[in-house]
């Protein structure tokens, strides 16, 4: 008998995430940005092949709030690169952003405890 040869990677050969709290406001105090105008600006702003190392996923935003989820050990270099967003455009204007960097954890449970205590994220 053989044994089946499994697609999947052992667990500890699977990828490593670490997920990093944000907060996203227009430099004017907007606020109510649609999930796909701040992924553009993610994929904008993360689009050197040294920021791709960090394998940026936007896991949860509710148009204020967000979590990012990078690989492990770029998670500081991630933050770093977030905190330039690029201009979000909304509605047909650009609006140039400041991001806030909240916290950083292993799992999204943490950061809800930790950083993000009463908001409410959509998946």
């Amino acid at each position: 008998m053989t044994k089946r040869r499994s697609n999947h990677n052992k667990p500890s050969q699977r990828p490593r995430y670490r997920y990093i709290a944000f907060r996203v406001e227009g430099l004017a105090g907007e606020t109510g940005f649609k999930r796909h105008d701040v992924i553009n600006a993610v994929q904008k702003t993360f689009e050197n092949e040294e920021a791709q190392r960090a394998q940026p996923w936007l896991t949860r935003f509710n148009g204020e709030y967000g979590i990012l989820r990078v690989r492990r050990g770029t998670e500081t270099h991630a933050a770093e690169i977030l905190l330039g967003l690029k201009p979000i455009v909304h509605q047909g204007q650009e609006i140039s952003v400041r991001v806030t960097t909240l916290s950083t954890s292993g799992t999204i449970a943490s950061l809800n405890r930790k950083a993000l205590r009463g908001v409410r994220l959509d998946a």
